[in-house]
């Protein structure tokens, strides 16, 4: 309310909506936070993140393919990818980004 324009805050409580599985309020943080900073690999990544987790595969794949090309060395962005594209069924293209992200950070999938 005091910074509409803080898009990390933003980020922020999409985040905590996200967790509390209030994937509407984050959408739409996520959203805001967007169109704040448009060309910002956290925001898409965040945002990317919870369409698949609203079964929303398309604007998923959309977003994520963009901060891949904003990021491509952030592992994190390609699994997700990857993982929004399998869950639409492009499971070549989904097992190209996991391996891309497995390539830049070999730790990511394991377990601690």
């Amino acid at each position: 309310e005091i910074d509409p324009e803080h898009y990390r805050a933003r980020i922020n409580l999409g985040v905590i909506y996200r967790n509390q599985n209030r994937l509407s309020d984050a959408i739409t943080q996520f959203e805001k936070a967007l169109e704040t900073a448009p060309d910002s690999p956290l925001v898409l990544g965040n945002l990317g993140a919870a369409y698949a987790q609203a079964g929303r595969g398309e604007q998923s794949v959309q977003v994520l393919q963009r901060a891949v090309r904003l990021s491509p060395e952030d592992a994190r962005l390609h699994a997700n990818l990857g993982s929004a594209l399998m869950m639409l069924g492009r499971e070549e293209e989904g097992r190209r980004s996991l391996e891309k992200a497995r390539q830049l950070d070999p730790n990511l999938f394991r377990r601690p």
